[in-house]
């Protein structure tokens, strides 16, 4: 970068644009006149409207948002009478829902201790994300309220959630391009200086954005704090990846013991019916082997039997034998 370029003439890339989180905050706190044209879109009112502008919770440019745990989100007070949360997320954490409620509900908390509760000023939190939270219902810009689900009566105008999606620009609908919310989204993520130049031009809040992005660009101890959050949401995205690994390894393994189960049972199931198969045979074995026994028990008897007959029968011999010897001893003279 050349020592005499300045915010009309430098070229090339954006080093820290604005979806750079402290970034975000450095610009937007450094020039009001960017924060007034900003809401005048958002809240579809014009920037000149905005009588009184102030930022509730300022933060030392370039100090360590480390060391004093700063929240970059930028708390708005206008006009005296209403909060206006502004948040920049480039991560999805898969906590946006949560996240950006209790945001919100923490600045609608907003009485002093014996205040009538009519005096609660109006909170909302407007979250600015460079990713679709509901991919199965991609928007723009989206306005949540409290409301009757029967039939959709608000509750209270008081409490208001709203969602710019930096990814789903094309699909802004014909209000969100005559406020020109599109064209600040396109702002906030321009890459190079001349294509910043091309969007700013005509506008005289937008114009701005150019001339204070270069400066805090330029200034030393706001760019270490912009690369040290550069550092740090590549630590949460290596820490997110390494989580989803994780995951992924998990349901891998429980998909192999699911597996395994099922064997196991199948296996258990099969070694049931064997079992119950052996115990029928083994029934069986021991009914064939009373049988065995009864025949065994029968053969003896018959063994006995034979051994009685043949006895008797010898005896049957001898007796004839003698009879025989008798007979002859008489038929001789």
């Amino acid at each position: 970068m050349q020592q005499n370029e300045n915010h009309l003439t430098i070229t090339g890339k954006i080093r820290y644009s604005m979806t750079n989180d402290y970034m975000f905050r450095s610009t937007l706190q450094s020039n009001p006149k960017i924060l007034r044209g900003l809401l005048g879109s958002l809240l579809h009112i014009q920037p000149d409207e905005i009588e009184d502008i102030s930022i509730e919770n300022p933060i030392l440019l370039g100090e360590s948002f480390k060391d004093k745990k700063y929240i970059l989100d930028i708390l708005v007070k206008l006009n005296k009478c209403s909060y206006i949360n502004l948040e920049m997320q480039l991560l999805n954490k898969h906590n946006w829902s949560d996240r950006s409620l209790l945001y919100l509900c923490r600045v609608f908390s907003n009485l002093e201790i014996g205040d009538d509760y009519c005096n609660v000023k109006p909170a909302t939190h407007i979250g600015f994300v460079n990713y679709t939270d509901s991919p199965a219902n991609p928007q723009f810009y989206s306005t949540f309220k409290l409301l009757d689900t029967m039939n959709h009566r608000v509750f209270s105008d008081k409490l208001v959630l709203s969602v710019v999606d930096l990814t789903q620009v094309n699909l802004a609908t014909d209000e969100d391009k005559a406020y020109q919310i599109d064209r600040w989204a396109k702002i906030f993520k321009a890459n190079t200086w001349e294509e910043l130049r091309m969007l700013t031009r005509d506008n005289e809040y937008m114009e701005e954005v150019t001339k204070t992005l270069f400066n805090c660009n330029m200034d030393p101890k706001i760019c270490k704090q912009c690369q040290d959050w550069e550092f740090e949401q590549k630590l949460i995205k290596m820490e997110e990846n390494q989580r989803k690994k994780l995951e992924l390894e998990a349901a891998r393994l429980s998909n192999e013991n699911t597996e395994l189960t099922h064997k196991n049972t199948e296996l258990a199931n099969k070694n049931y019916e064997l079992a119950n198969k052996n115990y029928e045979l083994t029934d069986k074995n021991c009914e064939l082997t009373d049988k065995n026994c009864e025949l065994t028990d029968k053969n003896c008897e018959l063994t006995d039997k034979n051994c009685e007959l043949t006895e008797e029968n010898t005896q049957l011999r001898d007796e004839i034998a003698l009879l025989k010897t008798q007979l002859a001893s008489l038929s001789k003279p």
